[in-house]
């Protein structure tokens, strides 16, 4: 993810707006990571981590699951940040690409 935003930033001509949109960028990525590191979310994978050390699988308060919820949504508000500094036909040129490769796979 961070190796695609970095790239697609390349693309924005004004040095300014690029750090702006690559500021998102790394704050989106920032937030999903805390959801996947916090409190051992990264074993939800792994059948036999999941059943011993996962205390969030195990024991999901209404606080943890809160959490996760800000932070997802975080990434969300931050996604949406990093998407607005396109120019929208180029964004839409860029939507209909990957469908097409979406396709080939």
């Amino acid at each position: 993810l961070e190796e695609n935003y970095k790239a697609a930033c390349l693309y924005i001509k004004n040095e300014k707006d690029a750090q702006a949109a690559a500021d998102h960028g790394f704050a989106a990525l920032e937030y999903l990571g805390s959801v996947v590191e916090f409190d051992a979310l990264d074993y939800w994978d792994n059948s036999a981590a999941y059943s011993m050390n996962s205390k969030l699988a195990n024991n999901a308060s209404p606080d943890k699951l809160l959490f996760c919820k800000r932070s997802l949504t975080k990434a969300r508000e931050e996604l949406a940040k990093l998407q607005a500094a396109f120019d929208p036909a180029v964004y839409a040129e860029m939507q209909q690409y990957w469908e097409v490769k979406k396709g080939e796979l």
